[in-house]
């Protein structure tokens, strides 16, 4: 089936479960710059098979169409991109376009359930426009998983990034 338009709300009673082969983008190992789109990576699994990589979001759209109903329309509220982490991450950085910021949270744990280690949860500030894992004290271990929509307060960014060991956690957000 081909790409579907709805005008109005969708109900179903028994849920929507986006699977099949086309609901998950390999990032392959050795790409080093990734910028996101709707239509390719738009509400799909997006999994990161390399420890460095610069991914560039969209800018947001929050322009009321004069047509709601048209689907050539360039409001993009409510996309979703989901980053799962297969390995490692040394250097992977998530940025805007620079205008739009971060807003939302991100919790920082360790990756054992009884390692002695600390958890932490940070807020972006209203001035972040870059997400940065390092494996470490940033999370971005393997198992990690980050979560970004456009709001119109900026991209709302949640769920949790793993590290490694017994350290104390620091903020992934930057300006």
């Amino acid at each position: 089936m081909g790409k579907t338009t709805f005008s109005g709300p969708v109900v179903s009673l028994g849920g929507f479960n986006p699977v099949g082969y086309n609901n998950e983008v390999n990032v392959a190992s050795g790409i080093t710059a990734l910028s996101l789109t709707a239509a390719d990576h738009g509400g799909r699994l997006i999994m990161l098979q390399d420890a460095a990589l610069d991914i560039t979001l969209p800018s947001i759209v929050t322009t009321e169409p004069e047509d709601k109903t048209n689907p050539g329309q360039l409001c993009n509220l409510g996309l979703t991109f989901s980053i799962y982490f297969s390995v490692a991450a040394t250097a992977i950085s998530l940025d805007t376009d620079g205008t739009d910021q971060f807003c939302g949270a991100i919790q920082i744990r360790t990756e054992a359930v009884n390692a002695a280690g600390e958890s932490a949860t940070f807020f972006a500030d209203g001035a972040d426009v870059s997400i940065d894992c390092n494996g470490g004290t940033k999370g971005g271990i393997e198992g990690s998983y980050l979560e970004v929509i456009a709001t119109t307060d900026g991209w709302f960014c949640s769920k949790s990034m793993l590290l490694t060991g017994a350290v104390t956690p620091a903020t992934p957000f930057g300006t």
